[in-house]
């Protein structure tokens, strides 16, 4: 999460995803409105946006509720974190 531009990166990241998710399934029940016989698709589209909406909601929230103190710790402590993850896979060898 740090390394991706930190929580407001990673909440603008989420809140594009899901309008990118929630705009591809409304066209498709935009599409599907049509034939007649696709109305249990549609109810299943509308509660996979819901799901979508709940699931982005959600990440939003614990993105918010990360300390920026401690956001900014860990940022000041990455080149010591990747030194010692690229060192454990040599050690497992």
């Amino acid at each position: 999460m740090v390394k991706a531009g930190g929580t407001a990166a990673q909440v603008s990241a989420a809140q594009r995803l899901a309008a990118t998710e929630r705009a591809a399934l409304l066209a498709e029940i935009e599409e599907l409105s049509a034939q007649a016989a696709q109305g249990n698709r549609i109810e299943a589209l509308r509660q996979e946006i819901q799901e979508v909406e709940r699931s982005v909601a959600h990440r939003i929230a614990y993105l918010h509720s990360i300390d920026p103190q401690e956001a900014a710790s860990v940022q000041s402590c990455m080149a010591l974190i990747d030194t010692y993850f690229a060192n454990l896979g040599k050690r497992i060898k």
